[in-house]
């Protein structure tokens, strides 16, 4: 009988290790963030920005290069926060009555 008890325990430590692993932040699509633009800025094709999700906590910014390169920015560079602000709609402070 305590054999069985050890396999039940075994089993539930390998299931809570292996959600645990799989939980990580693994999912973010970026691995290695860059703390500057590279290249030349005209050569950027798109820019895809994922706020924080269930798969990843970051915000996320992807470079998108014409050449097929791409690569990640981090969300805290003061330029990048201030090209944020711009592209975000700025909320009313008014009220309807």
């Amino acid at each position: 009988m305590s054999t069985k008890v050890l396999l039940i325990v075994a089993l539930a430590v390998t299931v809570a290790l292996s959600q645990h692993i799989a939980s990580d932040s693994s999912r973010c699509l970026c691995q290695r963030i860059r703390q500057r633009i590279v290249g030349n800025p005209r050569q950027i094709k798109n820019v895809e920005i994922f706020p924080p999700s269930n798969f990843c906590e970051n915000m996320e910014i992807i470079v998108n290069m014409n050449g097929g390169a791409h690569y990640c920015l981090d969300p805290n560079m003061k330029k990048i926060r201030e090209i944020l602000q711009k592209l975000t709609p700025k909320r009313s402070s008014k009220t309807l009555n």
